[in-house]
């Protein structure tokens, strides 16, 4: 399972402290655990379909009606996975087996919607998931954004950009702040305004303005198309959350096909802009850095030439 984990993980270029949820949420797949619960629950009934005096199905009834809830008897472990996803009671199953091909619809159903129930509540006491959308993710389908085709290579590189602010593990200055034992400045080290939050970084630096205007303004220009009058009404929390994940404008229910393109448009922006974002700050940040270097040098370099100086007059002197 934690291989499983990991390998999901790398795939998406996620660091490895990434939340399970919004890694199983992104791929739309379940955990090792709900796969091996759906093959027992199968597995059973198939043993339900079995001749009466066959030793399989023999054995189901003995074991359902000897053995107790403290018992480890997979049969017992069976009639927990009932219990746990709502499925009624193995015995009823026994007696009336359902059609093979049903029984695998019925119980692919609960285990995903019992699972993606359970993400949702886990999800709400994590600050790292607040951007990211569960209310559009149907359980065992990918996440909505990620089921749009992306218009080049080059935009579905921007995509793992993406996939880091929607799993909350893009790390801003607040971030280190916030996490670091040492003391840091949560200040954003490109403009030094305020503390660079994702509202700040995203919205709001003054050293990012002249590239985020026009790409705000095309944002803008496509959710109007698809809601008229909803990109003025958000507030800037509801801003930075529909950019990082914009499937909550789908809302309304099934879009049409002329929607879902005009989502697309949106999701491609909305990329555009994380993206060229992203880079700008890591080259800013990089001359930064090469300017301390060069700083620091000079300070080592100012202090060795008066050490020596001091050395020199101090033999002098002897």
């Amino acid at each position: 399972m934690e291989t499983l984990q990991r390998l999901l993980k790398q795939l998406f270029m996620l660091p490895t402290n990434t939340s399970d949820i919004a890694v199983y949420v992104l791929s739309g797949l379940l955990p090792v655990e709900a796969q091996i619960h759906k093959k027992a629950l199968v597995l059973f009934n198939n043993v339900c379909h079995q001749n009466k005096n066959a030793v399989e199905r023999r054995l189901a009834e003995r074991q359902l009606t000897v053995k107790t809830g403290k018992s480890n008897s997979w049969f017992i472990e069976v009639r927990r996975l009932f219990w746990w996803y709502e499925l009624g009671e193995a015995e009823d199953l026994l007696k009336t087996p359902v059609k093979k091909e049903q029984w695998k619809r019925i119980v692919s159903k609960s285990v995903s919607l019992w699972w993606y129930n359970n993400f949702q509540d886990q999800a709400q006491h994590m600050k790292s998931l607040k951007n990211l959308n569960f209310k559009a993710v149907t359980p065992g389908k990918p996440h909505p954004l990620l089921q749009l085709p992306s218009s080049s290579s080059y935009d579905a590189n921007r995509l793992l950009v993406k996939l880091k602010f929607m799993s909350g593990t893009y790390i801003l200055q607040s971030n280190r702040a916030s996490f670091n034992q040492n003391s840091v400045d949560p200040t954003c080290p490109l403009c030094n305004e305020a503390p660079e939050t994702l509202s700040h970084f995203i919205l709001n630096c003054s050293l990012m303005s002249e590239i985020r205007k026009p790409i705000i303004a095309d944002i803008r220009f496509e959710i109007e198309r698809l809601m008229p009058n909803t990109w003025d009404s958000f507030n800037t929390d509801e801003k930075v959350h529909t950019i990082i994940d914009c499937s909550g404008l789908s809302h309304r229910g099934k879009l049409t096909k002329t929607e879902t393109l005009r989502l697309q448009s949106v999701e491609f922006h909305c990329r555009r802009l994380l993206f060229t974002l992203h880079t700008e700050r890591y080259r800013h940040l990089q001359i930064i850095n090469v300017i301390k270097n060069k700083a620091t040098s000079a300070v080592h370099s100012y202090k060795s030439n008066i050490s020596r100086k001091v050395s020199s007059v101090s033999q002098t002197l002897h």
